[in-house]
């Protein structure tokens, strides 16, 4: 950084006000310096500040072509088609209705698996009178499901994905809604006397 006196470089200046090089250079263009010597020209800070609001006024002032805005709407919407098109063919996108049906498929397998825990408790605690051993058991037979949900692989739905790649939006089919609980009891029926 070039500071001498209260004058900047316009490297000094690029660094203090924010605006790039070629910006000052431009808006400096016409201004004379305030110290010029053998290691360039540097001005006050008020007056390249001064500059510079001149050349954003002109900018600013300066109307935009329509025909120029619409050829970089055009690009942009090209380049995001294309991006769009390679992140399919590599595999890093998934339309969201195929994220949908894999949540579902995974939730639904989740919940099955939850309900089932009652179920398979009931007989097990038969004869358990410890309120902590049946604690335990009950702990031991849930952390299974958890593990049993940890290694669920996303490549079992490999087959749905290859299935659906081909299809439109309108030919997937929306997710089904969730079930109503019934609220009936889950493992043996109690025995009537």
């Amino acid at each position: 950084m070039t500071k001498r006196a209260d004058t900047y470089s316009v490297n000094a200046l690029s660094i203090n006000t924010g605006y790039d090089r070629a910006t000052i250079t431009k808006a400096l263009t016409d201004v004379p310096a305030d110290v010029e010597d053998g290691k360039g020209r540097r001005w006050k800070l008020k007056t390249a500040l001064q500059a510079l609001g001149a050349v954003k006024e002109r900018m600013n002032a300066r109307e935009i072509n329509p025909v120029d805005q619409e050829r970089a709407r055009l690009t942009r919407v090209q380049a995001e088609r294309q991006e769009l098109k390679l992140a399919r063919e590599s595999g890093d996108y998934i339309p969201t209705e195929l994220g949908l049906k894999v949540f579902e498929d995974i939730a639904m397998d989740m919940r099955a698996k939850l309900l089932a825990i009652p179920s398979k408790a009931a007989p097990r605690m038969i004869g358990i009178t410890k309120e902590r051993d049946a604690k335990t058991k009950l702990e031991k037979m849930i952390h299974e499901v958890l593990v049993d949900f940890s290694r669920t692989s996303p490549d079992r739905f490999l087959g749905e994905l290859r299935k659906l790649q081909g299809r439109t939006s309108q030919d997937v089919p929306a997710p089904s809604p969730a079930p109503e609980a019934n609220n009936k009891r889950v493992g043996r029926n109690k025995k009537t006397a």
